[in-house]
């Protein structure tokens, strides 16, 4: 579920597990953000394990 004030501007990338769409949140404040969606069937603790991960990847950085 993707919320009302979040507009989606685009799919930069997809990957064997899931796909990637950029999008534009808008309230409080505009802030771009990465919104990652697993693939039917994939959703696997070890997969799900994967995607934190790179949540994780992405904050450190």
């Amino acid at each position: 579920m993707i919320p009302e004030d979040t507009i989606i501007l685009g799919t930069p990338g997809s990957g064997g597990f899931g796909y990637v769409w950029l999008a534009e949140r808008r309230h409080p404040f505009v802030q771009r953000v990465a919104l990652k969606f697993v693939k039917a069937g994939m959703d696997s603790k070890a997969v799900v394990a994967c995607f934190a991960l790179d949540d994780l990847r992405v904050v450190d950085q």
